[in-house]
């Protein structure tokens, strides 16, 4: 399933989408759940200061940092 997360900064904006797949604690009747796949997710917009910016056109650096926040995102179904 693909889902989405909205990282909202003071000067930057930017969402993310990733794939996830169904986990459980791999024992009969155990809750399950979706996690999000690392390895998927990517940058689908990013604005910073208001300005529309495709992410490889950044610094490698930034490009690195922009994906860290990421981590800090609740994705949710589209």
């Amino acid at each position: 399933m693909t889902v989405t997360g909205t990282y909202h900064g003071e000067e930057v904006e930017v969402t993310f989408t990733a794939q996830t797949e169904r986990a459980d604690y791999g024992v009969p009747s155990s809750p399950v759940w979706d996690e999000v796949i690392d390895s998927t997710v990517e940058v689908y917009t990013i604005s910073i200061l208001g300005v529309d910016v495709y992410l490889s056109e950044l610094p490698k650096a930034l490009q690195k940092s922009i994906m860290q926040l990421a981590d800090e995102c609740e994705f949710e179904a589209e």
